[in-house]
C-alpha cells in the first residue's frame, strides 16, 4: 500500500515522491525525485515552480527513451508520448500534470 500524506507543504527540498499518495499537499521550488518505483498519486496539490528529477531505474528509461529517440525506432518513441498525452488518469485519484502555481 502508498504511503498517504496529507496537507503537508515542502519547500525548497528534493522529494522522493515513489509510491507515496499526496493529498491536498503544497510543493512551492521542489525538485519531485523520482527512482523508477511504483508512480506517485496527487489529488488536491499545488505545484509552485516544480521541477522534475529522474534518478536510478527511472534515469535509465528516460535514457533509453532519449537513445531510440534518435534511431529508427524515433516514430514509436513519438506515439509513445502521443500516448501518454492522451491517457486518461488510473482508477485512483491522481494527476499528472504539473504546471507553475497549478492546482491539481
Amino acid at each position: 500500500m502508498s504511503e498517504i500524506i496529507k496537507g503537508q507543504t515542502y519547500t525548497d527540498e528534493a522529494v522522493v515522491v515513489d509510491g507515496k499518495y499526496y493529498f491536498n499537499c503544497e510543493f512551492v521550488r521542489c525538485i519531485l525525485v523520482y527512482k523508477g518505483g511504483p508512480p506517485p498519486h496527487f489529488n488536491r496539490c499545488a505545484f509552485d515552480s516544480p521541477e522534475l528529477s529522474f534518478i536510478d531505474a527511472a534515469a535509465n528509461t528516460m535514457g533509453m527513451l532519449g537513445s531510440l529517440y534518435h534511431s529508427p525506432f524515433k516514430p514509436q518513441i513519438e506515439q509513445t508520448f502521443e500516448n501518454i498525452k492522451k491517457a486518461m488518469p488510473s482508477e485512483s485519484p491522481q494527476s499528472q500534470s504539473l504546471g507553475d502555481g497549478h492546482v491539481i
